[in-house]
């Protein structure tokens, strides 16, 4: 209810300075507090998490699940898998699934709860169908608002987005290669 008020002022104030609030488009992070709240007020725009927010998510989930060990120390490629799950979001909705299938059987058996979380919140199960609607198989993620900073330029896709950033890692300055290491 805090969010529906809030975003109610928000809306209020808008109108009071002569600005007509009605987004298509609504970038937020998950919380399912904030999403229902934009439903509510703007019924016809689409809600979209932010890549930012979701790869946040999928690291503090490694936390919780005891698995920061073998992300740090990159056990067995252990990093790039992890990053793998989020680069899945690059891919054309009807590559996502097999590319996902690809990629699960080369994690290693304690990350069994992680794939299943993954599923369930991203890919396949509930935030999917709260986010998106019942008939997606996986969330369309909004690009975080620091690649206009990295890129120089608002991209017009994520899978853009992958391969810019993929171009930074390879010829970037090391600062670039840093801000990607640690957010993303």
């Amino acid at each position: 209810m805090a969010h529906e008020a809030l975003f109610e002022k928000v809306l209020n104030f808008a109108t009071d300075v002569g600005l007509a609030l009605n987004p298509s488009t609504v970038g937020t992070d998950f919380e399912l507090a904030a999403i229902n709240a934009i439903r509510t007020l703007l019924p016809s725009s689409d809600v979209h998490g932010c890549l930012f927010h979701m790869c946040q998510s999928v690291w503090r989930r490694v936390q919780h699940l005891a698995l920061a060990v073998l992300y740090k120390n990159d056990v067995d490629g252990f990093t790039i898998k992890v990053r793998q799950l989020a680069a899945l979001l690059f891919l054309p909705i009807e590559e996502v699934q097999d590319a996902y299938a690809s990629l699960k059987p080369l994690f290693p058996q304690e990350a069994s709860d992680l794939l299943r979380w993954w599923e369930d919140n991203y890919l396949l199960g509930r935030s999917c169908r709260r986010v998106a609607g019942a008939n997606s198989t996986v969330i369309v993620y909004v690009v975080h608002r620091y690649s206009r900073h990295l890129f120089g330029m608002c991209l017009p896709s994520l899978r853009t987005d992958f391969q810019a950033a993929t171009t930074l890692l390879r010829h970037g300055t090391d600062d670039d290669k840093y801000w990607l290491a640690h957010n993303t």
